[in-house]
């Protein structure tokens, strides 16, 4: 990938990119073109309690090369301080590894397992990041989803996504309409329709969707740190219509 050269000596800016990828990464896309190449993740305990943390194959090889090896600079969104980490190559994954200064990060801004950071490259030469950080999302309650109960309208939930294999969501409000583990809800998005399973954890008080979750969030385009609003508007046959928030 090119950069832009601007006029006046001045530095670098990251070049747009073309193409989103599933998972826990996401880059800009064309529908976008004034966005900088971006990639998500969502922190594990190796990125937290470690030392390091891997830049995704696709995004090294779409949007940088080896001679961008040595420092980088790092910031977080709204800060002004960015904190210098070294870049290495490993050529056996075919991908970046952020180290120095990685660690000093994450306990700067407390990062915990479960969030996650999006990685925007602002700048090529020298190469530079903008993190935003979102938090993973505290234990359900039935206030987080629960927006409507009255008889006379339709019920309603949201939920923050953070995974794109399961979504959690609580069995009481489901059970409530004879929804239990093992049955199948029906989602909407406009004209398309997706079937999905539900499973319950028989020690907390929350489930999933679980089996034809992957296929819906990869269908609707949903990535991690967007909001999926549900709405039941056939109790009978668990008909949820889904309005999906984008994290912009």
């Amino acid at each position: 990938m090119e950069a832009n050269r601007n006029r006046g000596g001045r530095e670098k800016k990251a070049k747009e990119c073309t193409k989103t990828k599933d998972g826990n990464e996401r880059s800009c896309t064309n529908s976008h073109p004034n966005e900088n190449p971006s990639f998500t993740l969502k922190l594990s305990r190796y990125y937290v309690e470690g030392d390091r943390l891997r830049i995704p194959i696709w995004f090294s090889k779409e949007n940088m090369n080896e001679l961008l090896q040595g420092k980088a600079t790092i910031r977080s969104v709204g800060e002004d301080r960015a904190r210098y980490v070294t870049l290495n190559f490993d050529k056996s994954k075919s991908s970046f590894v952020m180290q120095v200064g990685w660690k000093s990060f994450t306990k700067e801004h407390d990062l915990k397992i479960g969030d996650a950071c999006k990685f925007e490259m602002t700048q090529r030469e020298p190469l530079s990041f903008t993190i935003t950080i979102i938090p993973a999302p505290k234990e359900p309650s039935l206030e987080q989803f629960q927006d409507s109960v009255s008889p006379d309208s339709h019920e309603k939930f949201k939920v923050f996504v953070t995974s794109l294999d399961k979504l959690i969501v609580l069995p009481s409000l489901l059970k409530r309409h004879n929804i239990f583990s093992g049955d199948s809800v029906e989602l909407k998005v406009g004209e398309g329709t997706w079937f999905v399973e539900v499973s319950y954890n028989q020690y907390l008080d929350y489930g999933w969707f679980t089996k034809g979750w992957p296929e819906f969030v990869r269908e609707c385009n949903v990535k991690i740190g967007d909001t999926c609003l549900f709405e039941l508007i056939d109790v009978q046959n668990h008909v949820f219509e889904v309005s999906i928030i984008l994290d912009v």
